[in-house]
């Protein structure tokens, strides 16, 4: 066989291992199955990590059995289900859907965090929209009020970048990065874990190969690697680092002008972080830029205002800086110097009365 011809026939080789995959991944049900049956098999599917099998019978469940006692359960794990593969706008809409038609579940103080949660992994960098973390905001200030008494938890673990895992490909291993615990991640860093039945990358082979025909032995329940946290610890975080990156678009904008020279504009973006968002750790430079956009405009008794409250409020290896800044703040600018007749530049317009 040709290069070309073994190279034309990858496409399709391709296709029939895509379809023996979906073939044996595929679950069949009757539609006759109870009730009882039929919520067993949603679980069992979700609990082997079988999310679109998951959500086509929760979808079937939900719909012919809107009256069950469970129905919040079931409209909760279909939510789970869109959660756990990573589409998050379709996971808030069953999680609101819940919160309509069974707010008083007791699962409800859990949807109103993954509802949270959905909005934080939806949220990009700081220097986008952010919408989505408007939303978190939101959300959390939401479950304060209405769950704050609520006992949940949420397993969590960091998400590894993207730059790290391709670092360790290329150095083969070697290069181990410090990975940050999750109590110093942002909660935009971290994932959701989920108990779920394994077993075994060889047992998942043979029956790949046989069609399906062999029967792996009985799986065994996983908990990955992560840390239970309270519901509390997830919102004040949501609640912390989404103003943080609210504080942190405002403070580069402001920070961009001032390096464009534009002081006025960067004191109004500075002035936006300092009253919005005092309590973040962008205020701290907000201070310090303000009162340097202060001193390079001559407002030399506003900047004395901003540093003299920079240093009341911080004390670190900047006061000497400041302090310095303050200083020259305070002295009056000195006077230009009155330029002698004899020294002035001979005016070109003047008629010349010597010729």
């Amino acid at each position: 066989m040709t290069p070309y011809r073994l190279i034309s026939c990858l496409p399709l080789t391709a296709l029939v291992f895509t379809l023996i995959l979906g073939g044996c991944g595929r679950v069949r049900y009757d539609e006759k199955m109870s009730q009882e049956e039929l919520w067993e098999l949603a679980n069992n599917q979700f609990r082997h990590e079988n999310y679109l099998n998951a959500i086509e019978i929760l979808t079937t469940y939900t719909l012919n059995y809107s009256g069950s006692t469970n129905i919040d359960s079931a409209q909760y794990l279909l939510a789970e289900s869109h959660f756990a593969l990573g589409e998050y706008i379709l996971a808030e809409s069953e999680y609101n859907r819940m919160l309509r038609n069974t707010p008083q579940s007791y699962l409800a103080p859990e949807a109103q965090i993954k509802i949270v949660l959905s909005n934080a992994y939806l949220s990009p960098s700081a220097g986008l929209d952010q919408k989505f973390t408007e939303r978190t905001i939101a959300g959390a200030q939401n479950y304060k009020e209405d769950y704050s008494d609520a006992n949940v938890y949420v397993r969590l673990t960091r998400r590894v970048p993207a730059w790290q895992t391709l670092g360790r490909i290329v150095t083969v291993g070697i290069w181990h990065p410090r990975q940050k615990t999750l109590e110093e991640a942002d909660i935009f860093e971290t994932k959701v874990v989920y108990p779920h039945y394994e077993t075994g990358f060889g047992h998942w082979m043979l029956k790949v190969l046989t069609f399906g025909i062999y029967r792996s032995p009985t799986p065994r329940l996983v908990v990955p690697s992560s840390q239970e946290m309270t519901g509390e610890w997830v919102i004040n975080r949501a609640f912390d680092d989404g103003r943080g990156r609210l504080a942190k678009k405002e403070f580069r904008a402001g920070e961009l002008y001032f390096h464009q020279k534009k002081y006025p504009s960067a004191v109004i973006y500075f002035d936006r972080v300092l009253d919005l968002y005092a309590d973040t750790f962008w205020a701290k430079p907000a201070l310090q830029l303000k009162g340097d956009a202060m001193f390079n405009m001559k407002k030399y008794s506003e900047a004395v205002g901003v540093y003299t409250k920079y240093l009341s409020q911080y004390g670190d290896d900047s006061v000497q800086l400041i302090s310095k800044r303050l200083e020259e703040s305070r002295r009056p600018p000195p006077l230009l110097p009155i330029p002698k007749v004899s020294d002035a530049p001979p005016d070109s317009t003047s008629p010349d009365l010597n010729p």
